[in-house]
């Protein structure tokens, strides 16, 4: 079987592409030109201020009002932009990333809502402001909520190839089970994720994040098509025909 399709009840929850770059800066300064250049796609905007930790000096024994100025905050801006369709552009000094959790394609010629589309878009647009000759990281990341028919072994393993030993730990008896594992394909690492709460939730979460390491500018768009290629084969080696009934709209995927 293969995922080349619209499907009418996808899977998948979540989706985000990332590229991570050396601290720019500079970047603060070009960011009212890119806002100008995507402002159709993304009309909404806002700047978020995000202070996740405070640095203090380590020969600082207590904080008191005095010691307030030995306290360095690290601020970071993440400047966000929103999309009618459902995409989230998120900017900083050293990476930026488009999310969707409303995913219909990557690139299928069904449809006119690709998401390989929205990423070369911006990926110009970033380098007609910011000129890099590569980027430390390229990243594509699919969250997908298969539902459990019922709680029962066999029809887990009826509809799923999972890295669930269903006769050591049987589905019945499972409260929690959490599965991660990291592996090289060519080039490239895939971190695989499953998360099972059968007492908490009818689904299984599968977790697929790739990605690649120093890359020229120019090869963006080829490294992410390569990255969409293997996520999908990993999905498609995960499930069963259950799960693609279910997707293609036939009742309970039974």
């Amino acid at each position: 079987m293969a995922l080349n399709k619209v499907f009418p009840k996808p899977t998948v929850k979540r989706v985000i592409f990332q590229l991570q770059y050396p601290n720019l800066f500079f970047l603060e300064s070009r960011i009212p030109d890119i806002q100008i250049d995507i402002i159709k796609e993304f009309p909404v905007s806002d700047m978020i201020i995000n202070q996740p930790l405070v640095f203090v000096p380590a020969n600082t024994k207590q904080i008191n009002e005095d010691d307030n100025k030995n306290i360095q905050p690290l601020i970071q801006k993440i400047w966000q932009f929103k999309s009618p369709k459902g995409y989230t552009l998120s900017i900083t000094n050293d990476n930026f990333s488009i999310s969707s959790t409303t995913h219909k394609t990557y690139n299928n010629s069904e449809s006119q809502d690709k998401f390989r589309d929205i990423i070369e878009s911006f990926v110009s647009v970033f380098e007609k402001h910011i000129k890099l000759p590569f980027v430390n990281r390229i990243g594509l990341r699919y969250t997908d909520e298969c539902p459990l028919f019922d709680k029962k072994s066999e029809t887990f393993n009826n509809s799923f190839n999972s890295a669930i030993n269903t006769e050591r730990t049987p589905i019945e008896e499972t409260e929690e089970y959490y599965f991660k594992t990291v592996k090289n394909v060519q080039e490239y690492k895939i971190i695989y994720q499953e998360i099972l709460k059968p007492n908490k939730s009818n689904i299984i979460t599968f977790d697929f994040d790739g990605f690649a390491t120093n890359i020229e500018y120019n090869n963006i768009m080829k490294t992410s098509d390569k990255l969409h290629d293997i996520l999908s084969l990993e999905f498609e080696n995960s499930i069963k025909k259950p799960i693609f009934d279910y997707m293609n709209g036939i009742k309970d995927g039974k």
